[in-house]
């Protein structure tokens, strides 16, 4: 048995461009910092939630034979270990804000 339990398997993701009005930009850039998270986290996020509790879209998927989701898809994200903890710049592509160095002198 290892002393370090294996990670959980990283899901399939993809990259889309998205326009967004500048105030809702500088929101979604506020609500990621004051989460100490990604923005990607936090349109993952809202988006799941949305899809998850609509239910005129869901009996609509449902209607049509769309894909049903998997119950790690729909499990609650309410706790801190769902949740990064930590600010990963790289994810936050060129239109983040570079933190500031204190200055030396």
């Amino acid at each position: 048995m290892p002393l370090i339990t294996r990670p959980p398997a990283a899901p399939d993701r993809d990259t889309i461009n998205v326009r967004l009005d500048l105030d809702l930009k500088e929101s979604l850039r506020l609500y990621a910092e004051f989460l100490g998270s990604t923005r990607d986290y936090v349109i993952g996020s809202a988006v799941r939630r949305v899809v998850d509790r609509d239910k005129e879209f869901l009996a609509w998927r449902e209607a049509r034979g769309g894909p049903s989701p998997t119950p790690t898809d729909t499990a609650p994200r309410t706790s801190s270990a769902a949740r990064p903890t930590t600010v990963d710049k790289r994810r936050e592509g060129p239109a983040s804000t570079p933190a500031k160095e204190p200055s030396r002198g």
